[in-house]
């Protein structure tokens, strides 16, 4: 009888493992699911992307191709060949017009630029919320704080064609960058 008993507790362990394995974003109307060109599923959170196979989500490299309506908040602005390169997570991105989003691209090419150009350090900002913001409350204040950024100091990450005097040109992502911090400050977040 004890054998009996302990093998129903593993089996109800074995299912509840199960379920919870399950209750991943596994469907295709989940937020942040993408398909690649080739039909494999990926999913993307915060410039991370993952992989659908064998039941379960792994990391992996950005699908080239995929269209995705955001770019990580701590991107940098490289350009070749007068194209404006958006680069996060060993990702580089362009925008799109057609579709209105950004788009995973291959590196610039190295040939056309004598190499391919490097990134300038990301103003990357740490953000920790001090409040206890849920996550989706964070996602909200980090979409409004951007779109206040952008406000503040004219500088637009996802309209590479804004004209911007040359002078300028150097200082609007830092100042963009400082302005979005300014902002998360304010709503009860630590940033660095």
């Amino acid at each position: 009888m004890k054998t009996f008993r302990k093998a129903i507790r593993n089996w109800r362990l074995l299912v509840i493992v199960w379920l919870m394995a399950a209750s991943v974003p596994a469907l295709a109307d989940t937020p942040g699911q993408y398909r690649a060109p080739d039909g494999t599923r990926y999913w993307y959170f915060e410039g991370h992307w993952y992989r659908w196979g064998s039941g379960k989500w792994a990391g992996t490299r950005a699908p080239m191709g995929v269209l995705v309506p955001y770019i990580p908040y701590y991107f940098t602005v490289t350009s070749s060949n007068g194209i404006p390169y958006y680069y996060a997570n060993d990702t580089y991105y362009v925008w799109n017009d057609a579709h209105r989003q950004f788009q995973v691209v291959a590196p610039p090419d190295k040939t056309a630029s004598g190499g391919a150009p490097q990134p300038a350090p990301a103003a990357r900002l740490f953000v920790y919320p001090k409040n206890g913001q849920s996550p989706a409350q964070q996602t909200k204040d980090r979409d409004e704080c951007a779109r206040w950024a952008v406000a503040q100091t004219g500088f637009d990450p996802a309209a590479p064609g804004t004209p911007v005097p040359a002078a300028q040109a150097a200082q609007m992502p830092d100042r963009y960058v400082q302005a979005q911090a300014s902002c998360l400050e304010g709503r009860g977040y630590v940033v660095k």
